[in-house]
């Protein structure tokens, strides 16, 4: 449910247990999970927990309710520009990497989980934490939905489980989609597409986890091509005004 605060000005995403779940324990845990993980990190880039609690056995959680716009709405009609795709992967990476860090891996990454959101304190925030898990390495315990299959690792096809590499690839797939309009399969070069933001690209698509960057080398890469291609677009504006 979306609900407003009765005191506060905020909004809030409130989820609670489907009455045909009282009781079952599984499902009960899953759900405090994810409020326990977003409590654990502290990024401006993850939804804030307001308040949890019971309801006639029911947990709930309040957690904050993010306004922006999806990866998949803002790619929705033609690519995202090459600024843009970059931006996301580097903010993206250090949402992640501060997960990593804290060894929770999201496992849900989707154009849908990744949110621009410009007027909160962090340009990107990546949601839907509902499958993430704490854990250096951890089994996934639900088949991918039909829609989030095409961005799933290939290990997890294979062996079930899941990794912080695991999530690098998810990115990858997603920025990869959201530039080109096209599915990575496979990993082909697109124009518009410059050859070291492709090579970044494929490195995160690679099909053996060790050999994907981690979320902090992404980051690094990106935000040093964000840099590079800001330098030359500054410097063909200014050569534009050479007369």
């Amino acid at each position: 449910y979306k609900a407003t605060h009765r005191v506060l000005p905020r909004c809030a995403r409130v989820v609670i247990l489907n009455p045909a779940f009282v009781g079952v324990r599984p499902v009960e845990l899953q759900l405090m999970r994810e409020a326990c993980i977003l409590e654990a990190l502290h990024h401006p880039g993850v939804p804030r927990v307001y308040e949890c609690g019971m309801l006639d056995r029911r947990p709930w959680v309040a957690m904050e309710h993010i306004e922006g716009t999806t990866i998949d709405q803002a790619a929705a009609e033609r690519p995202l520009a090459l600024a843009d795709a970059i931006a996301v992967v580097r903010d993206a990476a250090a949402i992640l990497a501060h997960a990593h860090q804290r060894s929770v891996v999201h496992r849900n990454l989707t154009p849908r989980s990744i949110v621009r959101t410009p007027s909160r304190g962090f340009p990107i925030c990546i949601t839907e934490w509902g499958e993430a898990s704490s854990g250096h390495s951890v089994s996934s315990s639900q088949a991918a939905l039909p829609y989030a299959r095409f961005y799933r690792a290939p290990e997890l096809a294979v062996e079930g489980r899941a990794d912080t590499r695991s999530d690098i690839y998810s990115l990858g797939a997603v920025v990869f989609e959201a530039a080109t309009l096209v599915l990575p399969e496979p990993v082909q070069k697109f124009p518009g597409v410059p050859e070291p933001f492709h090579q970044l690209l494929a490195s995160m698509l690679a099909r053996f986890p060790e050999d994907r960057p981690t979320a902090a080398v992404v980051h690094a890469e990106a935000s040093r091509l964000a840099e590079m291609f800001s330098d030359r677009k500054s410097t063909r504006l200014n050569s534009s005004h050479i007369t």
